[in-house]
């Protein structure tokens, strides 16, 4: 974490100092469109994985989980994938409550750790699909030519 914020202050000083153009300085993170949770239950050793979409509900136990935006390095980046996580607890004749929103870093996962006493998680992945170029015909130059003659 303290690596992160030694980064943005230097990008803060740099940008004053320079007067930089903001895509100079902001890197070209890619929105995911899936992302690999994975999850363990302390007290039975049950482990969990599971791919879910941007703010679709997952449970697990006694937890709802939510990831509200998650994003991938380009490609010419360090690896590096980020989600914004939100977590409750919905316990039996208890309110529900916040336990965890935050952003995790699957880097570095005891960044900004996810902390309970049952429950431990962390981010694996996230995946981003890029689109599909067009295909190609390749049944039409072969036409083409066929009218040429």
């Amino acid at each position: 974490m303290l690596k992160y914020i030694v980064v943005i202050m230097l990008v803060g000083m740099c940008t004053l100092q320079t007067q930089a153009t903001e895509e100079q300085w902001h890197p070209n993170w890619l929105p995911a469109d899936k992302i690999i949770i994975q999850g363990l239950d302390k007290v039975t050793a049950r482990v969990f994985t599971e791919e879910i979409y941007p703010n679709q509900l997952v449970k697990f136990g006694t937890l709802e989980m939510y990831v509200r935006a998650a994003f991938k390095a380009p490609p010419e980046d360090t690896p590096e994938s980020v989600c914004y996580l939100e977590v409750f607890e919905n316990k039996i004749g208890e309110s529900r409550r916040t336990v965890f929103s935050g952003w995790m870093f699957a880097s570095s996962p005891t960044s900004h750790a996810f902390e309970h006493p049952v429950y431990d998680l962390w981010i694996k992945e996230t995946i981003v699909h890029q689109p599909e170029p067009p295909a190609t015909n390749p049944t039409q130059p072969e036409a083409t030519a066929a009218q040429a003659e």
